[in-house]
């Protein structure tokens, strides 16, 4: 098993890149900016980017995954349609079969991950969750599940223009 490194951001993983996307008017809170404030800072979103102080991004919702979908947490046979029904309610139906003499037990309760053992309980999604490959193996999930969800759409796209 490899070792896990003792600073959680030095873990080799590809992370995620975040953007800063300007909005209107970021000195006031939402629900807040006048539209003198909107008319002097209109934000960086625009349909054509050219790289001007008010124009440089453009966004469009693409979609969704839900992470339910994505860990394999949920399982419609069992009664499992949600991730509360995951977590407690199968532990309590457990608990009921149990008291019920039907089922010796014992009964565990489900966890997304543990960092002391670095494995959930009823899932496998973040086991290894330092590990290069196991890392890997989850984006390749995560392009699938955008794949089958969104066929019509790029599983990837290509970095943005620095303009």
């Amino acid at each position: 098993m490899p070792s896990m490194p003792t600073d959680p951001t030095m873990d080799g993983l590809h992370s995620g890149i975040w953007y800063s996307l300007p909005g209107a008017c970021p000195s006031e809170t939402f629900g807040a900016k006048s539209d003198e404030c909107m008319k002097t800072m209109s934000g960086g979103h625009c349909e054509v980017v050219d790289g001007t102080k008010n124009c440089t991004y453009h966004a469009e919702y693409a979609g969704e995954i839900r992470l339910d979908d994505l860990s394999g947490i949920l399982d419609k046979a069992r009664g499992i349609r949600t991730y509360e029904d995951w977590w407690k309610t199968s532990y309590e139906q457990c608990l009921s079969v149990v008291a019920h003499g039907k089922y010796a037990g014992p009964c565990v309760r489900n966890v997304e991950y543990d960092k002391k053992t670095d494995k959930g309980v009823g899932t496998s999604f973040w086991n290894s969750k330092h590990d290069m490959e196991e890392g890997l193996r989850r984006m390749d999930r995560v392009r699938q599940l955008f794949s089958e969800k969104y066929p019509h759409l790029p599983s990837t796209l290509e970095e943005p223009a620095c303009l």
